[in-house]
């Protein structure tokens, strides 16, 4: 068996190794090539406490893809940090020639731009690049040429990363507290603030010379709930009530209504805003929805009853 042949079937029996390591259908992590970047959809409930402090809600993506870092390098320097080259070689001067001269032999310039990604050694990165496992290079590509479509997906995820959600107080009418009680049997007239009930938007620094990803959350539901099973559905957010007119004036589909007072049971009020996001890289570079993030706000809120007064 010649040194071509044993290099070969070695680096073959490494790869298997490595793939044999992985579940069946191992997903990408949050990243599949495809452009479908998975999200921690699940609902992030917060109390008016947290609210009140600052909290804000980042969403959720996979947390090796934010350390994943880029240089600029050469053709060369691409070819010797790749998996065959960085396992087979350990002179690194020797071999750096014997590329170079390869590559002018097939009409390619050594010096040629190209730019290098690395990302954490992990079975899901593995999955998608082997080469990986040895000194972290996860993508490389020439200069001028579009990214793979995996790299795309962690700019992406970089980019969501940076979103901040503030979460909103769902408003009544009456407030529901000590000194605004909501009223049992009565309709209560419900909101959050037009001026936050609006898309939110994160953009990318421009990368690879040329590239950015914007990312757009939308508030595309609201859904208020009572402790005792009553609830609102307002997708445009509810119209705030206008203190200055009278109930007769004005009107909103966006209200519930307690059957019982405090002082029969403790009463939480809970909002519900869907945000539904998606993301676009320009110059045409893709783009795709990322999914729903729902974020619920509950506040404890006073119900007091109204006693009839009899007159003679």
């Amino acid at each position: 068996m010649n040194v071509c042949s044993r290099r070969f079937l070695a680096m073959c029996l490494m790869v298997v190794l490595f793939l044999a390591g992985l579940p069946n259908g191992a997903a990408a992590g949050g990243v599949n090539g495809s452009g479908d970047l998975e999200t921690n959809g699940a609902d992030t409930t917060l109390t008016i406490e947290d609210v009140l402090g600052g909290v804000s809600v980042s969403p959720s993506v996979p947390a090796w893809m934010l350390e994943c870092t880029w240089k600029r390098s050469t053709r060369v320097e691409a070819a010797i940090q790749s998996f065959y080259y960085e396992f087979f070689h350990q002179n690194g001067a020797e071999d750096r020639q014997v590329i170079i001269d390869r590559m002018i032999a097939q009409d390619q310039d050594p010096e040629d731009p190209f730019w290098l990604m690395y990302c954490p050694n992990n079975a899901t990165t593995r999955s998608i690049n082997p080469e990986v496992a040895f000194i972290n290079l996860f993508a490389s590509w020439q200069v001028g040429d579009s990214p793979p479509q995996y790299v795309i997906d962690i700019l992406v995820a970089q980019t969501m990363a940076s979103v901040e959600i503030t979460p909103q107080i769902g408003q009544g009418a009456p407030y529901g507290d000590v000194d605004a009680p909501m009223i049992t049997q009565l309709p209560t007239w419900l909101w959050v603030e037009p001026a936050v009930f609006q898309p939110i938007t994160e953009t990318s620094p421009v990368v690879f010379d040329v590239y950015s990803v914007t990312v757009t959350g939308v508030p595309t539901g609201l859904t208020f709930k009572t402790t005792e099973g009553d609830a609102a559905n307002c997708p445009d957010g509810g119209k705030p009530y206008d203190f200055g007119r009278s109930d007769d004036a004005q009107s909103t589909d966006c209200s519930v209504t307690f059957r019982h007072s405090s002082a029969v049971t403790d009463h939480v009020l809970s909002s519900t805003i869907i945000w539904t996001f998606d993301w676009a890289c320009n110059p045409g570079c893709g783009g795709a929805p990322l999914g729903d993030i729902p974020i619920t706000v509950n506040r404890d809120v006073r119900v007091a009853e109204l006693q009839a007064v009899g007159v003679d």
